[in-house]
């Protein structure tokens, strides 16, 4: 009888019967240590103040005032550095490494001072002007230099012109020729042995703007070193707190995450169990790395990000909700959306650390005003709550330089600066957005497509690393070039008697592309997206977009005018095979 018992229940994987233990010790736990949510000042279900004209403001304005600084002692760049030395007790500042295996090193923001006064006295020494006639190019990959070199315009009141490494020199000599800049290079020596790349580069305004947050607080920064590849390990090593990313990063940590939890299906049921456990706290508000979940499971997840994170900044495209959920859950961080542009000194709208929903940029921040309006030729009427998105307010831009035409095609005559980004406002205050005016089309049905809306979309399929959708007024579907992701194609070529083929062949086999296609459409189908917004054909290529193939901006946006002249021919090409 004992043996008949104990054949019986062979089948009960021993690893199941752990995860059974740890699921009611984790049950326990839970109910012991449930936490209740925190206090927040803005309500989140009507996070804006809404004036006469459609304008909207944030909650934290005073007297419907917009704020122009946050601390009175930091009213300038200068001050908000100093205000950093003050607060962090000359704390670090800056941060870097020599190698890739070793350690960082820091200044001090008193060490850090003492550079850039120096580097700003020795421009002074051989000549070149203090004040806001004087233009100082920096041409170079994020480093420490280039902060000093920063800061030391700020002391000296002079302009900063931020030039991208990836610019050409035809960009370049453009540039320089335009805001006239003070060539220092034979007096002044950059060692570019000394320079470490970080992930956002400092040319762009989201970068700058965290930077002077951070000095402003008495915050430290260090800079990574090597290429992107590098970026895990010297996360791992900096161990931060307050991480910068972009979706796209952030897709490819999650999509690693789910791969090896998907490969056990003992270790997929714990998480899931896991997730759904937390899931519920986040949805109330409740952010944790203290839970039992956290010990059990989610533990070395965090490793990845150091361990450390409690705070996820993200812009510059939209982030699906499964990947919001998915660090707010196994990270317990808060992680906020900003939107905004360069001609807005970055982030205009952020979504408040407290708001746990997610397809929003959250409402307007304290220094600027925000309207939708009409743009009658897409149907987006303001009265409706949509419309192109327009901003207001100190943190504005007063226009291009000498570019006059430019300026006017940008800001209104009541002085609103046109985002050309289609938008509206939800219920609760929060702004979503939709696309961009310049982008959309439409199809000879007359539905206009929103093709941003589309590859974020169809982007959550974990076959696809990039999509470019096109679309015809004279034909009545879309198509889509695809970049597959290459370790997703890789490992699906292994379990289907492909594992043989290279990458770039398995971008030419037809199963491949219908396999990707079923998956791409499925996923559409899933999160929404009609029967016309699916592209109806697509053609695979293992060349990624990139900044240096010009297909993406320095700030990784789809160049589509590029996009649609080099992949033509293959567009063409879909459509002969497609009923008009």
């Amino acid at each position: 009888m004992a043996e008949k018992e104990e054949s019986s229940s062979s089948w009960i994987d021993p690893s199941l019967l752990v995860g059974l233990g740890l699921v009611a010790a984790g049950a326990i736990y839970y109910l012991a240590s449930r936490r209740e949510r925190e206090r927040i000042s803005v309500p989140i279900d009507n996070q804006s103040i809404e004036l006469s004209g459609g304008v909207r403001i944030s909650r934290y304005c005073v007297n419907e005032e917009l704020l122009a600084y946050k601390y009175e002692d930091s009213q300038t760049l200068y001050e908000a550095f100093m205000r950093g030395k003050r607060v962090s007790n000359d704390g670090h500042c800056l941060g870097w490494r020599e190698t890739k295996t070793s350690p960082y090193q820091w200044l001090k923001y008193s060490e850090v001072e003492e550079r850039f006064m120096n580097f700003g006295s020795g421009l002074s020494k051989i000549g070149v002007a203090a004040g806001q006639e004087t233009f100082l190019g920096v041409y170079s990959s994020n480093c420490i230099e280039w902060t000093i070199t920063e800061q030391s315009c700020h002391a000296y009141s002079r302009i900063v012109v931020a030039l991208y490494d990836t610019l050409g020199p035809e960009a370049v000599a453009h540039i320089i020729n335009q805001a006239t800049l003070y060539d220092a290079e034979e007096s002044i020596v950059l060692s570019p042995g000394d320079c470490h790349i970080s992930f956002l580069p400092l040319a762009h305004m989201m970068e700058r703007c965290v930077q002077v947050v951070v000095f402003m607080n008495g915050l430290k920064l260090g800079y990574m070193f090597g290429d992107i590849k590098n970026l895990v390990n010297d996360i791992q090593v900096l161990k931060p707190t307050i991480f910068i990313s972009v979706p796209r990063l952030l897709n490819r940590i999650y999509d690693k995450v789910l791969s090896g939890v998907n490969s056990n299906k003992t270790k997929k049921w714990l998480f899931d169990t896991a997730f759904k456990s937390k899931l519920s706290e986040v949805k109330r508000g409740i952010l944790r790395r203290d839970s039992i979940w956290d010990y059990i499971v989610f533990g070395n997840i965090q490793k990845l990000l150091g361990g450390n994170v409690r705070l996820i900044i993200t812009g510059s495209a939209p982030i699906s909700e499964r990947v919001v959920y998915f660090y707010q859950v196994a990270f317990g961080c808060y992680i906020v959306e900003g939107y905004g542009q360069t001609e807005t000194s970055s982030g205009c709208t952020m979504s408040l650390p407290a708001d746990t929903t997610c397809g929003h940029v959250g409402p307007p921040v304290p220094s600027a005003k925000v309207k939708l309006v009409d743009v009658p030729d897409l149907n987006y009427f303001a009265s409706n709550g949509e419309g192109e998105i327009c901003f207001k307010g100190p943190s504005c831009t007063s226009g291009y330089f000498k570019e006059e035409e430019k300026t006017k095609a940008l800001i209104d005559e009541d002085g609103w600066v046109h985002s050309g980004d289609i938008g509206k406002w939800l219920p609760n205050g929060a702004l979503k957005i939709t696309d961009r005016v310049k982008h959309i089309f439409k199809l000879s049905q007359g539905l206009y497509i929103a093709p941003e809306k589309v590859e974020n979309v169809c982007s959550r399929s974990p076959f696809i690393a990039q999509m470019f959708l096109y679309g015809d007024s004279l034909r009545s579907s879309c198509v889509a070039i695809v970049v597959p992701d290459e370790e997703v194609l890789t490992q699906w070529a292994g379990e289907h008697d492909k594992g043989g083929k290279s990458f770039e062949e398995l971008c030419t086999d037809e199963e491949v592309k219908k396999a990707i296609f079923d998956d791409l459409y499925n996923v559409g189908k899933r999160d929404g997206l009609s029967s016309l917004e699916i592209p109806k054909a697509i053609e695979l290529t293992s060349t990624a977009f990139s900044v240096e193939n010009d297909l993406l901006t320095p700030t990784f946006k789809l160049k589509r005018p590029a996009a649609r002249t080099k992949y033509m021919p293959d567009i063409v090409e879909m459509y002969s095979q497609l009923p008009a």
